[in-house]
């Protein structure tokens, strides 16, 4: 074949192959899920950023926590406590199989954190314990009970103890609201409960790969 020629075939096929590829990319960004989508998988994306408000906290390590942390990376916040007889540990438990089935399909997994609505038992220790029970990823935030209020009104949740009880034997209620943060460390939307596997792994794949 004449060397023109064959020079002309090469550069028409890389020329076909990135207008097919430019094709698939542009019809995989069309194919992220829309509000209604979403909605039905019990996920609320806002129409613009939230920016979180400067705070301090400790993790589980007893190391100081800022807003700031939660940049670089896409994050799930989780407000409960070590205490919690059923939503919690079913909550980090449903994480915990997220998580998993996420690592066995090769897709990334937003870090998830668990605020403690119980900051007076929950010690980081406690915290780090309980948190590497079902994932020894996740992580926990503990700290001054009216900075952790204060970051829980900002990410949709509230909490309060519970009539009754004593000093060491009592519950707290609070919202089951997950804040999905992104890695610019803005308060972004929620996962509604009822929470359900397939849900959060189909909203979080689409997020994540956006």
């Amino acid at each position: 074949m004449n060397k023109s020629i064959r020079n002309t075939v090469v550069s028409l096929a890389v020329i076909v192959v990135g207008i097919f590829g430019l094709q698939f990319w542009l019809y995989s960004r069309s194919q992220t899920l829309n509000d209604d989508q979403l909605k039905s998988m019990n996920a609320v994306m806002f129409a613009s950023p939230r920016n979180i408000q400067p705070f301090q906290l400790l993790d589980q390590d007893g190391q100081t926590f800022v807003a700031n942390d939660f940049k670089g990376h896409w994050s799930l916040v989780n407000f409960g406590y070590t205490n919690c007889p059923d939503i919690c540990p079913t909550n980090m438990m449903l994480l915990g199989q997220v998580a998993k089935q996420l690592k066995e399909q090769q897709k990334p997994m937003p870090q998830v954190y668990m605020v403690t609505v119980d900051p007076e038992r929950d010690t980081p220790e406690l915290l780090k314990s309980y948190i590497g029970y079902f994932n020894p990823t996740f992580k926990a935030l503990s700290g001054d009970e009216s900075v952790i209020a204060n970051l829980a009104r900002q990410l949709n949740n509230l909490f309060s103890r519970a009539p009754g009880g004593d000093d060491d034997v009592y519950f707290v209620d609070h919202s089951d609201n997950m804040a999905i943060l992104n890695p610019e460390g803005q308060f972004v939307g929620i996962f509604r409960p009822p929470h359900k596997l397939s849900d959060l792994t189909t909203v979080l794949t689409d997020l994540m790969a956006r």
